[in-house]
């Protein structure tokens, strides 16, 4: 089961993941992620800390959310991930092609402008 938490700050959403992104519900991330796209918006943090399991159709969901925010030149940040689901993007390449923070609120910082301004390298 997953739960889909949605939550505006400024420009920025917030979708929070809770539980399992699994082929039979990715579909309905896809569905809302697709909907914010056609209602313009472009910013979004993703927030998996109490994201338990992400399959492939998870990841295809959240590659091809993405590919269509860097055609409109949208920002995605996802944060805090547990340690079984990092595990998952790393081995599959995903930590390389995603911006991925430790926490969700690391995240959102990084996309509210007022927030160390001026800064946006991360260290690794």
């Amino acid at each position: 089961m997953l739960d889909i938490q949605l939550e505006k700050q400024g420009d920025t959403n917030i979708i929070d993941l809770e539980g399992e992104v699994t082929t039979s519900s990715s579909t309905e991330l896809e569905e809302q992620l697709s909907d914010l796209l056609e209602a313009g918006e472009s910013t979004f943090v993703i927030g998996c800390n109490k994201l338990e399991l992400i399959t492939s159709a998870g990841l295809r969901v959240l590659l091809a959310f993405a590919k269509k925010l860097q055609k409109k030149q949208g920002k995605l940040v996802l944060g805090g991930m547990t340690a079984t689901v990092y595990e998952v993007f790393e081995m599959t390449g995903f930590t390389d092609i995603l911006n991925i923070l430790p926490s969700r609120d690391e995240a959102l910082s990084s996309l509210i402008p007022d927030v160390n301004s001026g800064s946006t390298q991360s260290e690794s």
